[in-house]
């Protein structure tokens, strides 16, 4: 199957993917919500459908006792790719609950897994954790693709990049925009120059805004740390004296300080 057949066969069953949580599965989440006393709280739910035998998988997270009601929740569906079942078809549940597919392949999982879960290779699992982990990643578009890979033409689709709080998703968003292809991860520190060099003022940024959303008692304190970190930042890059080697080793060294102090706020 294509990714279009993909998508269309995925889009006509979501009316009785959410059917199906919603009749069944939400007053028990809401309840075990409600009652957990540790956060964030996670929960995982599979159910197949009963026509076409698809299993879907609902993955649920409340990051605090007041998000109960309103938790973070992702769906998602296996298929046959290539390699067999290499690919796993995440949909997010915005209030419109329109379709998109985010496809992982092989690459994304086997890069993500050798970096943040000690080599597993239960693709299932590895992605799972990736949006446990990362469940306000942004979409960057082509912003933070290589060179040689803005150099690639793939018909019908543009590059695309997805900031997260572990590193970067790359790979490819149709020209509808209802199907993206993650193809690889990259850390920050394997980042080229010219990425690293665009990335790390967004990124800090986006650190900084991600935890005094999730600890807003302490947006002066965060606030103050980004604010510090990026004048370090800017005083080290307009250092005439430094040798622009040592410049850039010095600044990631900052950036990697700064990113450690507000990392901590982030649930």
């Amino acid at each position: 199957m294509t990714y279009e057949e993909i998508y269309r066969a995925i889009s006509n069953e979501m009316p009785d993917v959410f059917a199906h949580y919603d009749k069944v599965e939400k007053l028990k989440v809401d309840r075990a919500l409600k009652k957990a006393t540790l956060f964030p709280k996670r929960i995982s739910i599979e159910w197949t459908h009963p026509k076409s035998h698809n299993t879907y998988s609902y993955y649920i997270q409340s990051n605090r006792r007041s998000q109960w009601n309103n938790p973070f929740m992702r769906v998602c569906c296996e298929y046959e790719g290539k390699g067999g079942k290499e690919l796993l078809i995440v949909v997010p549940n915005p209030p419109k609950r329109e379709l998109l597919l985010q496809v992982f392949r092989s690459h994304f999982y086997e890069r993500y897994g050798e970096r943040f879960l000690n080599g597993e290779t239960d693709y299932r699992s590895i992605v799972a954790q990736y949006m446990i982990r990362n469940t306000k990643a942004a979409s960057m578009g082509p912003e933070c693709v290589s060179i040689k890979e803005q150099q690639e033409d793939v018909p019908g689709f543009s590059k695309e990049s997805m900031l997260t709080i572990d590193g970067l998703g790359l790979g490819l968003r149709s020209q509808d925009e209802n199907i993206v292809i993650y193809r690889t991860f990259v850390c920050f520190d394997q980042l080229f120059d010219k990425q690293y060099k665009k990335i790390w003022p967004i990124y800090l940024y986006f650190v900084a805004k991600l935890a005094i959303e999730d600890s807003p008692r302490y947006a002066v304190l965060i606030n103050g740390i980004y604010e510090e970190g990026a004048a370090k930042i800017h005083q080290l890059a307009n250092d005439k004296d430094l040798i622009e080697a040592d410049k850039n080793q010095q600044i990631f060294k900052e950036y990697e300080r700064t990113y450690q102090q507000l990392v901590r706020y982030i649930v």
